[in-house]
């Protein structure tokens, strides 16, 4: 099991990489880059997240429901933006761990739990200034 707790207000930048559009189809794109191996990873999970281009919501980790890997990523659904990212750099802090990482039944499901995310990350940040 992995410390959480430097990963509360962990900064971390990452040029943001072509996935495989899985975000996108499930209706929540993502920007998608590999954590720098000069800091230290968070456990694997679904965190809130201030980011330079705004809130949003972090999923770090294997993505056991969409992908047979062990090679983590991070993911960033940003709220409320639209724009294409690639190839450019995106400031991340991680502010809250939202959930655990988890393999879901189907993509359907997937997509439910990640609307519920969004919401717990909306309501996090509601009465806060990111």
């Amino acid at each position: 099991m992995r410390d959480t707790s430097r990963t509360k207000n962990t900064i971390v930048s990452g040029q943001i990489i072509h996935g495989k559009r899985l975000g996108f189809i499930l209706g929540f794109p993502t920007a998608n880059f590999e954590w720098p191996p000069d800091i230290s990873p968070p456990a694997y999970g679904v965190y809130a997240v201030k980011t330079d281009r705004g809130i949003g919501i972090m999923n770090f980790g294997i993505r056991p429901t969409v992908e047979d890997t062990m090679h983590p990523l991070a993911e960033v659904h940003l709220l409320d933006f639209s724009g294409d990212l690639y190839g450019q750099t995106l400031t991340v802090e991680i502010v809250r761990k939202i959930r655990n990482e988890q393999k879901f039944s189907s993509p359907e499901a997937l997509k439910r739990q990640i609307a519920k995310d969004v919401e717990v990350c909306r309501d996090f940040f509601g009465n806060k200034t990111p």
